[in-house]
């Protein structure tokens, strides 16, 4: 007889889900002005629109929780 799995949570945790995305625009920032590496391309690359718009969407988001 299998185990039994136990049921999935009914909720989510939408302020897990909001700091989850508040932690991906940071990092998102942090390679877009160029102090960290890209994950792909290895190379260092400054957008700074780019790490603006992360940076601002990322603060939206923490006024919200």
């Amino acid at each position: 007889m299998p185990e039994e799995v136990p049921p999935a949570p009914n909720e989510i945790d939408t302020a897990a889900v909001v700091l989850t995305c508040v932690s991906l625009l940071a990092s998102r920032a942090w390679e877009a002005m160029g102090l960290i590496p890209n994950p792909v391309s290895k190379k260092i690359e400054r957008h700074l629109d780019d790490a603006q718009l992360a940076i601002d969407a990322a603060a939206a988001l923490v006024d919200l929780i």
